[in-house]
């Protein structure tokens, strides 16, 4: 998952969300014991304009809840539950 932002003081000028899917295709052999396709979880092959089209819809939905912050409360308990950086060491390069 990819996300960036250009913010201002006031508002979000652009916002960029990347998010990569292994769908219905077949993963290399050396990728097989720590990677899945969707398909393979699900137990059958995924129809990708349905599946993407819901996964939008929930995408804008959660943003619309966090923004109007109908998510703040569930999102400050999960946040450390889920942060795999909490107390590592981060080095950012220029």
């Amino acid at each position: 998952m990819l996300t960036e932002a250009r913010i201002d003081a006031d508002q979000i000028r652009e916002l960029v969300f990347g998010l990569g899917l292994n769908l219905n295709g077949h993963l290399p052999r050396e990728l097989a014991a720590t990677a899945t396709t969707v398909a393979e979880a699900a137990g059958q092959p995924v129809d990708f304009n349905r599946f993407t089209a819901a996964l939008i819809g929930r995408i804008l939905t959660a943003y619309s809840d966090f923004v109007g912050g109908r998510y703040r409360g569930k999102f400050d308990e999960l946040w450390p539950r889920y942060d795999c950086l909490a107390g590592r060491p981060v080095t950012v390069t220029q």
